[in-house]
């Protein structure tokens, strides 16, 4: 019985390579088992089962492959699969410079204190994106937390996370992941939209500005909104000085006749290299 097979959304940017080798679309596709495939996989459970598949049976997905596909000509090259390693990785994650950058956890086998199957805590890991399957350890992460965001000249990298109730940001320097900031996001965001939660960030095209999508999740009040909160997409330093917001009148729909509801914000997704 073949494993049903999941296509997440995930390493979706363009890799712009030089001339000669053209433009790349980078994605990855993760395999998920039924029960029926799980069983002839190992119909004995983990009795007499080897110690390489007692850790396969704690996988939540099979495997995750990462394939680079030529705008050129169509083909396909995988780059990267963590099939048969103790290592899983999650489905989505930056590239930059011919790596990717992770959530993964890596499992072992132990026999002290207690004999049995261990995880290392949630981190990002920076794979390699040349068919080697190398890979190291960069950051330890928080449960649930966003994927780490990569400039496009792949020299910093952001991480967004909530910790002790507040919502905090970590700069880094890439590619040896040195902490070159961390402040709290909380402190840029409150003079705006207090009522409002973090529903989305990245860069900007100069790979040193930040923006964040600002919305009220819930129900609020009315009035309470219209005099203290202003929802929309504002921009920061990757040191965390406030440095405003963009005008809600950029991506404006014009149309004729169209009034645009006052609470639905447009999506900002990012910047075009030339500023746009």
């Amino acid at each position: 019985m073949k494993p049903r097979i999941n296509l997440l959304i995930a390493l979706t940017l363009l890799l712009t390579c030089g001339p000669m080798r053209g433009q790349s679309v980078i994605y990855s596709l993760s395999y998920s088992e039924t029960q029926a495939s799980r069983r002839i996989r190992f119909p004995n459970g983990v009795i007499g089962a080897p110690i390489d598949d007692r850790l396969a049976m704690l996988r939540n997905l099979r495997k995750t492959e990462i394939y680079s596909v030529s705008i050129a000509d169509g083909k396909r090259t995988l780059l990267f699969s963590d099939e048969g390693m103790n290592l899983e990785i999650s489905p989505a994650g930056p590239v930059g410079n011919g790596k990717a950058y992770v959530t993964g956890l890596v499992r072992e086998w132990r026999t002290t204190p207690i004999p049995g199957a261990y995880s290392q805590p949630l981190a990002i890991y920076e794979i390699n994106l040349d068919g080697s399957r190398q890979f190291r350890r960069v950051v330890e992460i928080q449960p649930n937390q966003p994927p780490a965001l990569v400039n496009r000249q792949a020299t910093k990298g952001v991480v967004e996370t909530f910790v002790d109730g507040k919502y905090m940001v970590f700069v880094y320097d890439l590619p040896g992941w040195k902490l070159l900031h961390s402040w709290e996001l909380t402190k840029v965001t409150q003079p705006h939209c207090p009522s409002c939660t973090p529903i989305s960030y990245g860069w900007l095209a100069d790979g040193q500005r930040l923006f964040f999508k600002l919305d009220v999740v819930g129900d609020i009040d009315a009035d309470t909104l219209s005099k203290h909160d202003r929802p929309g997409t504002y921009l920061a330093s990757e040191s965390g000085d406030d440095l405003g917001a963009i005008p809600a009148e950029i991506g404006r729909l014009e149309l004729a006749g169209y009034m645009h509801p006052n609470f639905i914000i447009r999506d900002f997704i990012g910047q075009l290299p030339d500023a746009s």
